[in-house]
């Protein structure tokens, strides 16, 4: 267990997640803004939210860009893209089962946490978050706090979990509870 609780954090290092045999991890109330980030500050896997590049582990972005000036035109051009992995790159926690990352100011989790086989417990209350990724459909998720988000909608990853016994989002900006939310056997 590792309690880093009221440190000022303002990230989560990948060295932090990939600690052998961690199962709890409470990063409560710090700033945190972002999960997995290595040395040089670079997100680890596709931590990036929606619209952002992403970085290849290598550091490059892995968009072809092109610079036009008045009347010269520059072309770089990367690798092109590989097939989606069923599996993203970047840091998951294979032993950890709890999870709480509450008062901090994520605005977005990377997909590769949604890989991880035993992550049961996660407290996200207090942050800034409007959806989840959609790896997290597979996680054997029994408890999920999403309260005091700035979630319009439940997560399409919330109704896919198939363990999942108890939800909160209280206080969000939810719009309507969808009819499928019902259908998650497991919420008691």
């Amino acid at each position: 267990m590792a309690d880093v609780r009221h440190n000022g954090w303002t990230s989560l290092g990948a060295e932090v997640l990939r600690l052998p045999g961690l199962v709890v991890l409470n990063a409560s109330d710090n700033a945190i803004e972002s999960l997995g980030e290595g040395e040089a500050g670079r997100v680890l896997g596709n931590g990036a939210c929606s619209g952002d590049a992403v970085l290849n582990p290598q550091g490059r972005n892995n968009t072809a860009s092109a610079v036009s000036a008045q009347f010269h035109q520059i072309t770089i051009h990367a690798p092109p893209l590989p097939a989606p992995n069923p599996h993203p790159p970047g840091v998951t926690p294979q032993h950890l089962g709890v999870l709480n990352l509450s008062f901090n100011r994520l605005t977005c989790l990377p997909s590769a946490l949604g890989t991880s086989p035993v992550l049961q417990q996660l407290y996200l209350a207090h942050n800034q978050l409007n959806d989840l990724p959609r790896s997290f459909a597979v996680l054997p998720m029994v408890d999920l706090f999403l309260s005091e988000n700035e979630f319009e909608k439940v997560p399409t990853a919330v109704l896919a979990m198939t363990q999942l016994a108890k939800l909160s989002m209280a206080c969000c900006k939810l719009k309507e509870v969808p009819d499928a939310l019902g259908g998650v056997a497991t919420l008691k």
